[in-house]
């Protein structure tokens, strides 16, 4: 929610210093969602003997999303 108002502060900012605090409150308030998400999807992804649930190769779904930005970068600019 913070990354969001945050992101509404860009529609009237102008210059480097409004900008660039902008910029450092967006990623303060996005950084603790990477691990989060890890860590969700890793406790989905391992198998779950009790609820006879078989888990998946996380480490391949990662690592293709890994390959797909690596390529994909280069070809967006």
């Amino acid at each position: 929610m913070v990354a969001a108002l945050a992101a509404l502060g860009y529609l009237p900012a102008t210059g480097l210093w409004p900008l660039l605090m902008i910029t450092l409150l967006q990623a303060l308030a996005l950084a603790p969602l990477a691990p989060l998400c890890d860590a969700l999807v890793l406790a989905v992804a391992t198998p779950h003997g009790a609820a006879n649930r078989p888990g998946f190769d996380y480490g391949s779904v990662r690592g293709t999303g890994s390959d797909a930005f690596i390529l994909g970068a280069p070809l967006s600019t």
